[in-house]
C-alpha cells in the first residue's frame, strides 16, 4: 500500500522544501461474489504528498510498547523522536517509547540515477516483498525482511521515473509499473524476472486494470503533466487517446480508477475545473462528480469503499457505491498521501506524524515518531509492521545519486 505524488520535473526537486500544494499529484472495480477479497488486494495495489501544518486536527498520539528499541542507526538530533507528541486537544495523552524512524537506504546509497532519484516505494500485497524505484534505473527489491535491496531482472529496461505499480489480486506473480520521462506502462508476469513494454504511450503517472474480467483487457493511464487519458481495450496492445472527452480544465489527469469496462472514475489536479469525474460510457462522456484537484490516487479498503483525498487536505471524500456517489469524511488528520490499510483501515501523512483512521476519517491516531521530512510518498508493510517514506533529488542535466535517507522506515507495529 502506497501513495506518491508527481512532482513538476521541470525544476530540481528539493529535499527540505515542501512543494506547493498544488504541485501534489502523486499508483479498481465493481466485484461479484469474491468481493472482500479482491477489494483487500485493490487496497493494496496502488501506489502522496506531505504538507506541514493542518487546521482544527484532533490527533491522539499512539504508544508502542511493545516495540523494541530502534536499531544502532544514529539519526541527527533533529531526527531523533521525542518523548511527548504535540498536543492538539485537553484530553489528548503523551506518547511514551514513540517508534523511531530507521534509515532503511541501505546499499541503494550512491546508487546512480538520473533526475528524481528514489521516485517510488511499493509493497506487494502477499509475502514479504518491498520495491523501491530509481529513475531510469529500474525496480528494486527486499524479500524477506532483508535491509538490502536487490535489481529485479526484468527492470533493468525500465527506462522511466517508476510513478506506481498496480498488483494483479488473482496473479500475484504478474503487476504493472508506470511512470514519466520513458515507456508509460511495463508488465511482469514473474515477479519481475522479466518485464515488457506494454504499448506504445509515454509518460504515465498511474495505470489501471479491469479486474472484473479475467482477460485484464480493459486498461487507463493518466498522462503525466497532461489533459490526457489513455484507454485500451486489448492488454495494452493498442491505446486510445481520450482527451477529447475530457471537459476544458481538468488539469492534469493525472489518477484513472477503473471499475469495470464501461465505467471509469478519474482524479485531477492543477487545473481550474479540477475535481473527480466519472464516465459510464467508457469514457466518451464525463461527470463532474466533486470539484477540488485530488492530492493522490484513490484509495481503496477491502470493503470496497472508496476514499479521496483533496490536495492539501482540504477535503476526505468517500464512496462506498462504486464512485457514483460521494459523502465528506473529517479531514483534520490526513494532509497527504493516502492510502489504504488492512481491516478497512485508513493512513496518510499528517502534519507532523503518519496518522491512522479506523472509522472511516472520523478520527485519527498520530503513530510514531515526527515526520524524518518532507515525504514524496507513503506505503505501508503489513508483514513488516511498518512503514515507509521516500523523497526524491535532483540535478537538473547531471546524474543524481541515490543519498543516506531516501528511504526511511517507521516499525510501527500496527
Amino acid at each position: 500500500m502506497n501513495a506518491r505524488i508527481p512532482r513538476n520535473d521541470t525544476s530540481p526537486m528539493p529535499t527540505a522544501k515542501r512543494p506547493p500544494a498544488a504541485d501534489r499529484a502523486r499508483p479498481t472495480d465493481r466485484v461479484p461474489p469474491g468481493r472482500s477479497r479482491r477489494w483487500a488486494w485493490l487496497g493494496a495495489a496502488v501506489t502522496g504528498s506531505v504538507a506541514l501544518s493542518a487546521c482544527g486536527a484532533t490527533i491522539t498520539p499512539m504508544t508502542f510498547d511493545s516495540i523494541p528499541p530502534a536499531s544502532s542507526t544514529t539519526l541527527p538530533a533533529t531526527l531523533q523522536p521525542t518523548p511527548t507528541l504535540p498536543l492538539v486537544s485537553a484530553t489528548t495523552q503523551p506518547a511514551t517509547a514513540a517508534a523511531a524512524w530507521v534509515d532503511a537506504t541501505a546499499n541503494l546509497v550512491g546508487h546512480p540515477a538520473q533526475c528524481g532519484g528514489t521516485t517510488l516505494v511499493s509493497v506487494r500485497p502477499t509475502g514479504d516483498r518491498v520495491l523501491v524505484g530509481l529513475s531510469a534505473n529500474g525496480l528494486y527489491a527486499s524479500d524477506d525482511g532483508s535491509a538490502q535491496w536487490t535489481q529485479l531482472a526484468g527492470s533493468k529496461k525500465v527506462d522511466n521515473r517508476p510513478s506506481s505499480i498496480l498488483y494483479d489480486p488473482d496473479h500475484p506473480a504478474t503487476f504493472w509499473e508506470s511512470g514519466a520521462y520513458g515507456k508509460a506502462v511495463y508488465d511482469s508476469t514473474n515477479d519481475g524476472a522479466s518485464m515488457s513494454v506494454v504499448g506504445n504511450i509515454d509518460h504515465s503517472d498511474q495505470v489501471s486494470v479491469d479486474f472484473t474480467e479475467p482477460s485484464r483487457r480493459t486498461m487507463l493511464s493518466g498522462t503525466h503533466e497532461k489533459a490526457q487519458v489513455f484507454r485500451s481495450t486489448d492488454g495494452g496492445r493498442s491505446w486510445v487517446d481520450l482527451s477529447r472527452s475530457l471537459p476544458a480544465g481538468v488539469g492534469y489527469a493525472s489518477f484513472p480508477y477503473v471499475v469495470n469496462a464501461s465505467t471509469f472514475l478519474l482524479g485531477t489536479r492543477r487545473g481550474t475545473s479540477a475535481g473527480i469525474f466519472r464516465s459510464s460510457d467508457g469514457g466518451q462522456t464525463w461527470k463532474l462528480l466533486q470539484q477540488g484537484a485530488v492530492d493522490g490516487p484513490v484509495a481503496v479498503t477491502a470493503d470496497g469503499h472508496l476514499y479521496w483525498l483533496l490536495a492539501g487536505g482540504t477535503r476526505l471524500l468517500q464512496s462506498g457505491d462504486s464512485g457514483a456517489t460521494w459523502t465528506e469524511s473529517d479531514h483534520s488528520g490526513p494532509v497527504s498521501g493516502l492510502i489504504a490499510l488492512p481491516g478497512n483501515r485508513l493512513a496518510a501523512l499528517g502534519a507532523q506524524n503518519v496518522v491512522v483512521s479506523s472509522d472511516r476519517g472520523a478520527t485519527w491516531t498520530a503513530v510514531g515518531g515526527p515526520l524524518p521530512y518532507a515525504p514524496d510518498g507513503l506505503a505501508y508493510s503489513a508483514a513488516r509492521k511498518s512503514f515507509y517514506v521516500w523523497h526524491s533529488s535532483c540535478t537538473v542535466g547531471a546524474n543524481s545519486p541515490i543519498t543516506a535517507k531516501a528511504v526511511m522506515r517507521l516499525p510501527a507495529g500496527i
